[in-house]
């Protein structure tokens, strides 16, 4: 009875010890697909955007200087976004909804202006587009 405890604990500290070993592989093919650099321009563009906004907020940017590289900067992860959909829908073989994408509304972004809006709203306070995913209301 005591070999068959010691041999259930030896082999439980080696499955949790293999593990992360396992998710290394699977995440190194995932990490090779076009949609996975995607993925990464997308965060690199994001985080860009973050630092440039407290860059400005600390005073280190002029706003004039912050709202053109913080455009520039939007559009471009737009761009990357429509990619991306367009990627997912080419892979999973479904057509594309008509309406706004939902990669650039889980980003928080209007698909049509690039202005940041809240998960909650239904409507662009900038160009008056609407941004919910769902038809109708929430």
């Amino acid at each position: 009875m005591d070999y068959v405890f010691v041999t259930l604990i030896i082999l439980s500290a080696l499955y949790f010890v293999a593990q992360p070993l396992w998710r290394l592989r699977i995440a190194a093919e995932v990490r090779d697909t076009p949609l996975a650099d995607w993925l990464e321009q997308r965060d690199n563009m994001l985080a860009q955007i973050k630092e440039l906004e407290f860059e400005y907020q600390t005073g280190k940017v002029s706003r004039e200087d912050f709202e053109e590289i913080n455009g520039r900067y939007r559009s471009e992860v737009i761009g990357i976004l429509h990619r991306i959909d367009s990627d997912q829908i080419k892979g999973n073989g479904h057509k594309q909804e008509s309406g706004p994408s939902l990669s650039l509304l889980k980003s928080g972004f209007c698909p049509e202006c690039g202005k940041a809006v809240s998960p909650r709203d239904r409507f662009c306070s900038n160009c008056g587009k609407p941004v919910s995913a769902k038809g109708g209301r929430k």
